[in-house]
């Protein structure tokens, strides 16, 4: 890509950042877009990503990369950078909180939503999570009815970050089971409900 660094901007973990996978794994790049009061939410998704890999996707020769917006990252400015993990990653997830954090998230999820119908972009699926939805500010509760009236992506609720674990353990599930290597013996997995 014309003018693109080898050094992702401060604050932005990537999967281009981290080494290699060892020879004959296989492996999918997971970003999660959280807003900077969102903190203990990015970290719930990364130890829950690297929790999954260890317990299940490991033994079958398979990793999910996480990627995320690290403090002191302002993603306003990061725009260019973010669209591109976007298109990198296989899987993209946002978390919304009660307050508004501005359209560049609502943007990232319509961008996401456009990559999963792009084949240049390796972006194949989209879960937007909101927390304490019904208390959640109008713009939030808006957004989220504007996604669930197009049906795109799939929309899970949550009332805080202890719940987490669990939904992405869930997510990520979902999202395996179809990636699973032939001949493996079968993970269970249980379809998120989609919380419309």
């Amino acid at each position: 890509m014309p003018g693109a660094s080898s050094h992702p901007p401060a604050g932005i973990v990537t999967a281009a950042s981290a080494p290699p996978p060892p020879a004959g794994f296989t492996f999918y790049r997971v970003l999660c877009s959280t807003p900077p009061d969102l903190e203990a939410e990015r970290q719930a998704f990364e130890s829950s990503v690297a929790r999954f890999v260890e317990e299940v996707s490991m033994p079958d020769a398979v990793l999910f990369a996480p990627a995320s917006l690290r403090p002191p990252i302002v993603a306003a400015n990061q725009v260019a950078a973010i669209e591109s993990n976007i298109r990198m990653c296989e899987f993209f997830i946002q978390v919304f909180g009660e307050e508004w954090p501005g359209p560049v998230f609502q943007e990232f999820v319509d961008y996401a939503l456009r990559s999963v119908d792009d084949p240049s972009t390796a972006t194949r699926g989209v879960s937007v999570f909101f927390r304490n939805r019904h208390a959640a500010a109008p713009e939030v509760r808006e957004f989220r009815a504007t996604l669930a009236a197009r049906g795109r992506c799939e929309l899970r609720d949550f009332a805080g970050a202890g719940e987490l674990a669990g939904q992405f353990h869930e997510l990520l599930s979902a999202w395996y089971a179809p990636l699973k290597p032939a001949g493996q013996i079968g993970i269970s997995c249980r379809a998120g409900s989609p919380g419309v």
